[in-house]
């Protein structure tokens, strides 16, 4: 998800399919009901992101990017606020803060707040013009990607997730619930040629909250590969990905393990990207069901990478 700079600009894309009603999401909801069904322990009436009605709760949002620069790699949490009646959206990262006082046009999901802009996740990616990573739609998070310079020279290219964040209060501490979805993102690897990044969309992914041993499982595959020119490409590689462990805290979820296969079979890391190492995981509940008693939806990012290649995934579902 590389962007092309904009000088000192922040610079966010957004999906504006995803602010709406979920209507297009692979799947209904969450299954396997963990708690009694009913409304959340802590009464929060919890507002989808579209949501515009002028009485009602505002809305704290919260998330998680992956920041890369030539420097460093780093997760940080997102937080914010959402004035449904506006639509007001602040975000920041602590590196960054933006706030647009009427919140993304209706036309093109656009965000601006002066120099700072918030740009339609999946109308481009500035590389491969009219790459749709995310299709359907959900109530509660969207997925974002972009930039931000932080003094003369630190160049960051950011992507994660925001949304309505769960209570941690509306956790439930027994039970599972499992989630389908999507996810996308790219993988840029060395080659005999040099670097070849590929652009990993139109992802599955298939997600297990098992609260009563606090702990999140994803399995991430089924993607369509482009090149960096759009063309189809055959990912030789690996053709899925397990995230294995990540351990739930509040009303998030982070660390774990990270498994590539290939036609059923375990991959190497050496074979992905190398040696020397690093791995981020880390993710979100948003909204609630009342239907199940438990958290709506469930976004998170993926950052792993190595001394021959990088992956930078998103996966959301409901």
């Amino acid at each position: 998800m590389s962007i092309i700079g904009f000088g000192n600009r922040i610079a966010l894309l957004l999906a504006p399919a995803l602010i709406s009603a979920c209507t297009n999401a692979p799947t209904a909801g969450p299954t396997n009901i963990p708690t009694t069904p009913g409304p959340p322990p802590s009464n929060t009436a919890y507002r989808s992101l579209d949501d515009r009605g002028a009485t009602g709760n505002n809305s704290t949002l919260g998330g998680v990017l992956i920041a890369e620069s030539s420097l460093r790699f780093s997760t940080n949490t997102v937080s914010g606020s959402l004035v449904h009646a506006t639509g007001s959206t602040s975000l920041t990262d602590g590196v960054f803060s933006m706030v647009d006082v009427d919140g993304p046009a209706a036309s093109d999901g656009l965000l601006t707040a002066g120099p700072i802009f918030f740009r339609p996740y999946s109308y481009t990616n500035n590389v491969v013009p009219s790459t749709n990573y995310f299709s359907g739609s959900y109530q509660y998070v969207t997925t974002f990607s972009g930039n931000y310079v932080v003094g003369a020279n630190t160049y960051n290219v950011i992507s994660g997730i925001y949304g309505v964040v769960t209570s941690s209060t509306d956790i439930p501490d027994a039970g599972s619930a499992t989630y389908s979805g999507e996810a996308g993102g790219i993988y840029n690897f060395k080659n005999s040629s040099g670097v070849a990044r590929t652009f990993l969309t139109s992802g599955t992914s298939a997600v297990t909250a098992d609260f009563s041993a606090n702990m999140v499982s994803a399995s991430l595959n089924d993607f369509s590969v482009l090149n960096s020119s759009g063309s189809p490409v055959i990912q030789s590689v690996f053709d899925e990905i397990r995230l294995t462990n990540m351990r739930i805290q509040g009303n998030g979820f982070r660390g774990g393990s990270v498994t590539f296969y290939k036609n059923g079979g375990e991959v190497s890391y050496d074979t992905v990207i190398g040696s020397s190492l690093i791995t981020k995981t880390s993710g979100n509940f948003f909204g609630y069901d009342n239907s199940i008693g438990a958290p709506d939806e469930v976004a998170g990012v993926l950052l792993h990478y190595g001394d021959q290649g990088i992956i930078n995934l998103i996966f959301v579902a409901d």
